[in-house]
């Protein structure tokens, strides 16, 4: 009986350690499940890759959901050749190497799901790949390998040539017709190949993931981020090789490297032996599927309050904004309605923040991502109806109903800059400045028309870096600073870098920071700092 206990209690344990190992807990689903809809993980296919392994010792933390192969006997493409002992892992991480195998091929990793998946459902990752002409995927496939989904195909050689591969992210699908006439159909549109300003991809862990919403609908997710839709038989199927049916096939989740030399040049036996550039690392595997009510793992928004007047104003409507590019973004609105104070919505990429509109007249709704190269989007949550998006970066995004009354707009500045308000009543402006950066302003109006323009302007900040631009071997002075004071340095991602304290010459060390732009936080302003 004793022996019976001790096995339930180390059971229970280990089911209690696997769920509270979700590394990516607290991180939304960044796809809108649908109108009265929630996402719930798909535990068969979710992993956080919380455990060692390698090709003779598998737990069956990995056994019960992946096999270390392909789903058929082909070993690869090109001169690829998938090998088990390629594919392990250190304890937190999956790893999937590439080695120098006979005849010139390269050794990888690959692992498939042992079983298959089905829209709608979005997969994610969280991966950083490999600096390697190879090819690094996160990808779905049909049992009979006709139909395919590329939810991230990356290239991250470092290699001068390689340098366009680099800096763009693959993201694609396939439909084929198999022997006797082999054809194979997939996107050629610059879409496919996602640029984002030179970023480089292999320079860190990115979360990837696609929403297939139905067999002519996908979404694909950088970092939260929506970056591309393709949608419809013009783009899905053009050439009708699915006989209509559009990617409707259960599907195989497969992770893998592939050396694919039918198109792409080979690897170096020098740069196959490099262990710092010769794995693709994948931290986590996140699945969900949307379902009815309260029975997921993310709670539903509330559902909109009915109203409304016969003007069309969306009174007793929820307007839902968002940030949805970078890791730290604001989300500011102003509504022409009475005592409608803004609310701000502050570090949560992908989540919508709500604004009720409670006693409209007609107006407009102004609203504008305040942190550096975000996009905003907003809707009216009347069954995720999507009013408007926008790229204007800088700038102000306009929604109108129909009137205005008295009423006041309050405005916030973040990112210690300034912000300026005004009120464009032709040649005549009433204008405002507001440099109370950590509390917000409020501005009358009256019964007027025209356009009411809120701006965030002029970085500032009591605090001064020098030198900046900086080396790194360089130690930085941040002039009207107290010695003690603390100091935490972020990256454009967000994440915490170094933490520190200013000593008593108000220096503080860089020698550990790469070339590269970082914020440099103390008593909760932040400046810019770039090392090169």
């Amino acid at each position: 009986m004793k022996t019976k206990l001790l096995l339930v209690l180390s059971f229970l344990a280990v089911l209690s350690l696997s769920i509270n190992a979700q590394d990516w807990n607290g991180i939304p689903v960044p796809a809108d499940a649908g109108n009265g809809k929630v996402w719930q993980l798909q535990s068969d296919f979710s992993d956080s890759f919380n455990y060692t392994s390698s090709d003779d010792n598998r737990p069956a933390a990995f056994t019960n959901k992946w096999v270390d192969t392909y789903h058929n006997a082909w070993t690869g493409p090109g001169l690829t050749q998938w090998n088990k002992p390629q594919a392990w892992h250190n304890g937190s991480h999956l790893a999937i190497q590439a080695q120098r195998a006979p005849d010139n091929k390269v050794y990888c990793g690959i692992i498939s799901s042992k079983k298959t998946i089905q829209y709608p459902v979005y997969l994610e990752c969280k991966a950083k790949i490999m600096d390697q002409v190879l090819a690094n995927a996160f990808w779905l496939l049909s049992r009979d390998d006709t139909q395919e989904i590329d939810v991230m195909e990356g290239y991250g050689s470092s290699r001068p040539d390689q340098t366009w591969f680099a800096e763009r992210m693959h993201l694609s699908h396939h439909v084929f017709i198999r022997p006797p006439n082999f054809q194979d159909y997939q996107p050629s549109d610059p879409g496919s190949w996602h640029y984002a300003g030179g970023r480089v991809w292999r320079g860190d862990f990115h979360r990837y993931g696609c929403y297939w919403k139905d067999p002519w609908t996908l979404e694909y997710y950088i970092d939260g981020v929506k970056v591309r839709t393709v949608s419809g038989r013009d783009i899905i199927d053009p050439n009708n090789f699915t006989n209509g049916t559009g990617l409707n096939k259960p599907m195989t989740i497969i992770i893998d490297a592939e050396n694919q030399t039918d198109w792409r040049p080979g690897p170096t036996d020098a740069e196959l032996a490099d262990d710092s550039k010769n794995i693709f690392w994948v931290d986590w595997v996140r699945v969900y599927k949307p379902v009815n009510g309260n029975g997921g793992n993310n709670p539903p928004p509330p559902p909109p309050p009915t109203g409304g007047n016969n003007s069309g104003a969306p009174i007793g409507k929820t307007i839902w904004l968002k940030a949805n590019n970078g890791a730290a973004g604001y989300v500011v609105a102003e509504r022409g309605v009475t005592n409608a104070p803004l609310r701000a919505n502050r570090n949560r990429i992908g989540q919508w923040e709500k604004f009720k509109v409670e006693n409209a007249g007609n107006g407009k709704v102004h609203f504008k991502a305040l942190a550096n190269n975000k996009y905003v989007q907003a809707r009216i949550n009347d069954g995720g109806k999507m009013l408007a998006s926008t790229n204007n970066k800088r700038g102000w995004e306009t929604f109108t109903w129909e009137s205005r009354g008295n009423g006041k707009v309050a405005l916030k500045a973040f990112n210690n800059k300034y912000v300026q308000a005004r009120l464009n009543l032709g040649t005549n402006e009433l204008a405002a400045i507001a440099d109370n950066v950590q509390g917000w302003e409020t501005f009358n109006w009256g019964e007027v028309s025209g356009s009411k323009i809120l701006e965030a302007t002029n970085e500032t900040s009591v605090y001064t870096l020098f030198p900046n631009p900086s080396s790194s071997s360089d130690k930085v002075t941040i002039e009207n600073a107290n010695q003690g004071s603390s100091v935490i340095i972020h990256d454009t991602s967000g994440a915490v870098i170094s933490t520190g304290t200013i000593d008593a010459n108000n220096q503080i060390e860089i020698s550990d920071l790469s070339n590269g732009i970082y914020f440099v936080k103390v008593n909760d302003r932040s400046v810019k700092l770039v090392v090169d």
